[in-house]
């Protein structure tokens, strides 16, 4: 056996190896899901975040995850439903994950109970990460929503809330998935008219998601990442992937077509258009790392995610491309797609089409063509100049969400309205009688 056998049979090993543990990495997917952050918009150095985190350091409170509208059979100033309201309140104050419970058969505020007197909140505060606090909200979704010894129990909050928007941002990222990868076969066999063409790019594509699910999940375990940033790292890295893939697999076909054998080709499309790929990587990572810049952890987990996928995409195009180029370099142009002719890497590149003619004409009139493109963009951005920009809340879930439809009907509510407060925390010192009197004075209950 020859030595140029051996090397062959090396590489086909390898590319296969590299490719099987890639997909094998595909299941992470939903072990990133469940670690990923559906908070994180807050600047953790200002100062309602560093005094939210100070009550609940110190004083075992804070902003309250989870809300619980209790309408008990019976007025809720009665002995029985004092009791009833007390036992419940003790309960959820003593499931994992609470940190504290309150409700006004326990503090008698008056804010906690309906102008009417049917109903009467209990309000809890969660502890540990994101991830814990949605599992302790579900938790006690399941555990006390709905009819519950005395009291109907509506279970709503930030906590559930987030749990949902979690969920569905899973859902839709396997949706897409499932949606996105056929499509881009279909403009890959398109474009490149065979086969196996075709199934280099995407199998590079395919592969560089599964690596992007390998960068996310190390990154839950150094950083808190957001909840969308598995569905942008996936786009991300499909589109990029791909689209360095089409790049090398064109400028293979080009160099075959010339005359030159498979090693020299891929030699060639490495000198050449491997620059090409290393410019644009460094260009969209970058561009991206600004994000890294920001406070605020949801931008940084993005910025984060997008930068490594960039980097990602780059080395899986320049690693896996040439493998598979050396591995079916020969069969490069077999299984021609039904009802499309083939195109030669010469004919391509001879070929004179609309996009050719536009890339000449460009340089040719540079001021119109930046004139032109910058009046595009005005007209696209034109949309956003009236948009009224806002935090991800409930309003994000669709209309038939139960823990959305439970948050909306809770905002309408007087009694959720009355219950809303400003906190309100002395550090570092014990406070003087001006700054008590200031203290009392708004703790009154004041307009608004």
């Amino acid at each position: 056996m020859g030595r140029g056998v051996k090397q062959s049979i090396a590489q086909g090993a390898a590319l296969v190896v590299v490719l099987l543990a890639a997909f094998a990495c595909l299941p992470l997917t939903a072990a990133t899901g469940a670690r990923t952050s559906s908070t994180g918009y807050a600047d953790e150095s200002s100062e309602p975040y560093r005094a939210d985190r100070s009550l609940e350091e110190r004083f075992g409170w804070g902003s309250p995850q989870v809300q619980m509208e209790l309408r008990p059979s019976v007025p809720v100033d009665s002995a029985g439903a004092a009791a009833a309201g007390r036992r419940l309140t003790d309960q959820v104050a003593h499931s994992p994950g609470v940190v504290s419970a309150v409700s006004w058969w326990t503090v008698k505020d008056e804010r906690l109970r309906s102008g009417d007197g049917r109903a009467v909140l209990l309000l809890a505060r969660l502890t540990g990460d994101n991830a814990r606090v949605e599992t302790t909200a579900a938790r006690l979704t399941d555990r006390f929503g709905g009819r519950h010894s005395l009291f109907d129990i509506t279970v709503t909050g930030r906590g559930p809330v987030n749990r949902d928007l979690a969920e569905r941002s899973r859902r839709e990222l396997l949706h897409a998935e499932m949606i996105s990868v056929p499509l881009v076969a279909l403009v890959l066999l398109f474009a490149f008219r065979t086969v196996v063409a075709a199934a280099v790019p995407l199998a590079v594509g395919v592969a560089c998601i599964a690596g992007a699910q390998i960068v996310l999940y190390g990154l839950t375990k150094v950083m808190e990442v957001s909840v969308f940033a598995p569905n942008l790292a996936v786009a991300l890295a499909l589109g990029l992937s791909v689209d360095y893939g089409m790049i090398l697999v064109s400028r293979f076909r080009e160099e075959r077509a010339v005359g030159l054998g498979v090693r020299p080709s891929v030699e060639a499309i490495l000198r050449k258009a491997g620059r090409t790929v290393l410019c644009s990587a460094a260009v969209v990572s970058l561009s991206l790392s600004v994000l890294l810049l920001f406070p605020i952890p949801f931008l940084r987990s993005l910025g984060a995610a997008t930068v490594s996928v960039a980097v990602l995409a780059a080395i899986a195009a320049l690693v896996l491309v040439p493998l598979m180029l050396t591995a079916v370099g020969e069969h490069l142009e077999r299984g021609l797609a039904p009802g499309l002719k083939r195109h030669t890497g010469q004919e391509s590149a001879q070929r004179v089409g609309p996009w050719v003619a536009f890339t000449r004409w460009v340089p040719r009139r540079p001021a119109v063509a930046l004139a032109a493109a910058t009046g595009i963009l005005v007209l696209l951005a034109l949309p956003f100049a009236r948009a009224e920009w806002g935090f991800i809340d409930e309003r994000w879930l669709p209309s038939g969400s139960p823990s959305g439809q439970r948050q909306r009907a809770s905002g309408r509510s007087s009694l959720s309205r009355q219950a809303s407060c400003l906190w309100c925390c002395w550090t570092g010192h014990r406070p003087n009688p001006p700054q008590q009197r200031t203290s009392r004075r708004h703790s009154r209950k004041t307009p608004g």
